[in-house]
């Protein structure tokens, strides 16, 4: 447990001097015989009332480690009336009940004396809840009749939740993946946690903190610009072009706002940032590639694991009927009759075992009810994890083909026809030649 000298000692020495001056009056004033008779009491009842009803807390022990004094402070902190605590040989129990905390607490009293500042331990009150108490013990300098040792005490558990929810937050902030950054009301850094070093490329805080945070954008009239902002709305959000400490740029999504006291008035600057730059190089292929496929004369489209449609190109759309937008969301069942969809449930099944099939003849629904066949190629694409991230489908609407192929059927059947006619038209002239003919 840590000792606070500096700040702790001062004030407690200053409110036992105030403490010691009002004895001493009270002392003056016995041996002066003020007041003969009744009133010499009065004197002693004033010094009982101070020390019962300071606002700290007061205990004392006697030479047998029984406690004496349990003043009004103690009771509301603990719960324990004095009645309870004062002359109990078990006090101690009732306050510290887990036996190795206390044995061990009392090992460090002995080791350390009566003369000890801002020592914290755990004590526990009447309804079980553990509070935490700061002492400080100068009975050593300061005796007093009757008590073999006494401490003052404060109940600093809010302080200690309060610090542990900031250590939380702290730790939170520097373990965070996105980059974090604090600054004062003028744009000046106070904190940045590793991530937002890495981000920019620096090793120790040291050779951020201090700086503008204009200097960290490619463009510093857009850190100011977002600063003026800021100040003027409490917030902002957006993307900007960040300058790394060795030149090169980055992209990057800046979420910031005012931090605020409890009387309204703003203490400092809070931004959150996020690399976007390999989002913005996906975005930019993924327009690329919808730029080329909405062109594309064959239908394509992906749906999600559970078969619901994130991307239709027009060709795909419009095979089926519908408007692009009618499409995105609904789930494959609305391209197919329920027979179709056996199919169809089939080919997944067996992409989701081989990653993929090509060139399968699959009937489709359209939006007016009619069927039409396509020939479609399908392909299953993972995350870097290896887990399933979405269907891809490219299909051809097999209409014409399949008219033609009919027609040419028909013309083959008719050729066959044809052809069987005319042979057994020469085989009839043949026969008649010979017919006419004299044996």
């Amino acid at each position: 447990m840590e000792e606070s000298k500096s700040g702790g000692e001062s004030e407690l020495v200053a409110e036992l001097n105030a403490l010691r001056r009002r004895i001493a009056e009270l002392e003056r004033a016995l041996a002066a015989g003020q007041n003969e008779g009744k009133g010499l009491d009065k004197p002693k009842e004033q010094l009982r009332l101070i020390l019962q009803n300071m606002p700290v807390m007061l205990d004392a022990f006697d030479d047998q480690g029984t406690i004496v004094v349990w003043n009004a402070e103690c009771e509301r902190v603990t719960g324990y009336s004095s009645k309870e605590i004062v002359d109990n040989p078990r006090a101690m129990d009732l306050l510290y009940p887990e036996a190795p905390y206390r044995e061990r607490m009392m090992r460090q009293w002995k080791q350390r004396g009566d003369h000890y500042y801002n020592w914290e331990w755990e004590i526990t009150c009447k309804d079980g809840r553990a509070k935490v108490i700061q002492w400080s013990n100068l009975s050593d300098r300061y005796p007093i009749e009757g008590w073999a040792t006494w401490g003052i005490g404060a109940d600093i558990t809010s302080l200690r939740k309060a610090q542990q929810e900031l250590e939380i937050r702290e730790r939170a902030m520097a373990s965070a993946v996105s980059g974090i950054a604090v600054g004062d009301t003028e744009g000046i850094l106070t904190y940045v946690n590793p991530s937002f070093l890495k981000m920019w490329g620096y090793e120790r805080a040291e050779q951020v903190v201090g700086r503008s945070a204009v200097e960290f954008w490619q463009n510093p009239a857009d850190g100011k610009a977002v600063i003026e902002t800021l100040c003027d709305t409490g917030s902002w959000m957006g993307e900007l072009a960040a300058a790394r400490r060795d030149g090169s740029t980055f992209h990057t999504q800046l979420s910031a706002t005012i931090v605020k006291n409890e009387r309204g008035d703003p203490v400092c600057l809070l931004g959150s940032f996020m690399d976007t730059t390999e989002r913005k190089k996906a975005e930019e292929t993924l327009a690329r590639f919808k730029a080329v496929s909405d062109r594309a004369g064959h239908g394509t489209a992906m749906a999600d694991p559970q078969g619901h449609l994130i991307y239709v190109n027009e060709a795909f759309a419009e095979m089926h009927g519908f408007d692009v937008s009618e499409l995105l969301g609904e789930h494959l069942s609305v391209l197919h009759t329920v027979e179709q969809m056996q199919r169809v449930n089939e080919l997944i099944d067996r992409q989701s075992r081989e990653g993929s099939f090509v060139g399968e003849e699959v009937w489709h629904r359209r939006k007016d009810g009619t069927a039409f066949p396509t020939l479609m190629n399908g392909t299953l694409i993972r995350d870097d994890e290896g887990r399933l991230a979405f269907l891809g489908v490219t299909a051809v609407d097999m209409t014409e083909h399949r008219q033609m192929q009919m027609q040419m059927e028909a013309y083959r059947d008719k050729m066959t026809r044809a052809e069987r006619l005319a042979s057994l038209g020469t085989l009839s002239a043949t026969l008649a030649h010979k017919l006419t003919q004299p044996l």
